[in-house]
């Protein structure tokens, strides 16, 4: 009945379907919207989410130390931890930790730091993955300028 899309934060924009109004469905729906919902408040430009949800990994911290515990520390500085991605908590994926994070939509999460864990130090960094526009092609050797058009010289 009704469309609900996540802004960021703990905002979403619920809109009806055509031809429908939304205070009516709230209306008839009340004790449900009231229990999924903090508040419904009507649309204005200063609703505006200032994070924003991400996942990044993680490189160099010591495989021992996988787990949400350590993954909230090392993040601390720049984030806030929000999931772990499930081919890390099965250990299928030993090269990095992906975690989903939470951090304001402003920064890139970017960071590089010694981290000391049981008398050793340890190089972390932490890196924001970039959306993959290129439906899972490597970027370095996508054909930008290939279509279905194109043609061989023999041709």
């Amino acid at each position: 009945m009704v469309k609900v899309r996540y802004l960021g934060d703990n905002l979403a924009l619920l809109t009806p379907r055509e031809g429908e109004r939304l205070d009516e469905i709230i209306a008839l729906n009340k004790q449900w919207f009231e229990s999924v919902f903090e508040s419904i408040e009507p649309w204005s430009d200063a609703l505006v989410a200032g994070h924003k949800i991400t996942w990044v990994r993680c490189y160099g911290l010591p495989i021992s130390q996988w787990n949400k515990d350590y993954f909230s520390k090392v993040i601390g500085e720049v984030a806030t931890l929000v999931n772990i991605d499930k081919a890390i908590e099965a250990w299928e994926n030993l090269e990095y930790a992906r975690l989903q994070v939470r951090l304001l939509k402003s920064c890139c999460a970017r960071l590089a730091k010694g981290m000391m864990i049981n008398d050793h130090v340890y190089n972390i960094c932490i890196k924001e993955e970039q959306p993959n526009f290129f439906e899972g092609k490597c970027k370095c050797t996508y054909n930008h300028y290939a279509t279905s058009d194109n043609v061989t010289s023999s041709e």
